[in-house]
């Protein structure tokens, strides 16, 4: 790594993150797929960058692949350093990081364990969970059983899951199989195992990448479903069969893009802009009870 970029890894694996206490303000961030592009991953995240927040959410493919250790310079660290300076990175591990021991070097779970790859944190009113969507995630699996228990024991007002992986999309990653299933295991799992669970213990939202577009989802249930996969890797529109892959799409944009938090009392807002400022969409929950 180059020595700014080794500062930004070092900067986002430190957990330096000043908590605000409950009840208080917070912004954040979140954005992913950012992956080939560096040139509009720059702009991206210069923009994520001036929002200020307190934390930045990255939904994963960082680079084109992972087990080419000067990817994560050129294409990751070095064109957002500033962002990766100014506040702690929450990331989960996308299909092109390869699976490499890199990414386990690069990033720290907030519990500290350094083979661990699904995370639970609190932020101020915000639990943040973040998953790796590879995994087991089968109804009866270790997985889904720590998930329910993060879930089950929150007291948070606000629950973000944050997975590489959407439960559903309009892209091309939402292909379905002759019984109308997700063709792809990490997608199944997420509609099978991991939204119901969310839906049980009223979570906020499910936020995802994979597929490099913006689309804000309302399944049935109270529980919105976003794919921010837009911070640079090759763009991509809707598939042929999209209303049926996502019937509960609502907004949709093949663009550049980050998404904005703020919680503020008993109400979340986000609002999702392009790189010049654009509004994409905005949409706002209210409080868990």
């Amino acid at each position: 790594l180059t020595a700014a970029a080794g500062d930004a890894a070092r900067a986002s694996a430190s957990g330096r993150l000043v908590v605000p206490a409950p009840g208080k303000p917070l912004r954040f961030v979140a954005l992913g797929d950012n992956r080939t592009n560096v040139k509009d991953w720059a702009q991206v995240a210069s923009a994520a960058r001036a929002v200020g927040g307190a934390l930045t959410i990255h939904v994963g493919d960082m680079v084109t692949a992972g087990r080419n250790d000067w990817e994560w310079d050129e294409q990751f660290f070095a064109p957002a350093a500033e962002l990766f300076a100014a506040a702690p990175l929450f990331p989960v591990i996308g299909n092109h990081e390869q699976n490499a021991p890199l990414y386990d070097a690069f990033f720290a779970v907030p519990d500290g364990d350094a083979k661990a790859r699904s995370w639970a944190q609190q932020v101020g009113d915000v639990l943040l969970i973040g998953i790796d969507g590879r995994a087991d995630w089968s109804a009866d699996s270790a997985n889904a059983r720590w998930l329910e228990a993060q879930l089950a024991g929150a007291k948070a007002k606000f629950i973000f899951l944050v997975n590489h992986y959407p439960a559903w999309t309009s892209g091309g990653h939402g292909g379905l199989d002759a019984e109308g299933k997700p063709k792809e295991l990490a997608t199944r799992q997420g509609q099978e195992v991991i939204f119901p669970l969310l839906q049980k213990y009223r979570a906020t939202a499910l936020i995802a990448g994979h597929d490099h577009l913006y689309e804000r989802s309302e399944p049935p249930g109270g529980v919105s479903h976003i794919i921010t996969g837009g911070a640079g890797a090759p763009l991509r529109g809707k598939a042929k069969d999209a209303e049926k892959q996502n019937p509960h799409s609502k907004v949709f944009a093949s663009t550049l893009h980050y998404c904005v938090f703020e919680v503020r009392d008993d109400r979340c807002e986000m609002k999702v802009f392009t790189p010049d400022g654009q509004l994409l969409d905005q949409h706002a929950w209210d409080a868990r009870k």
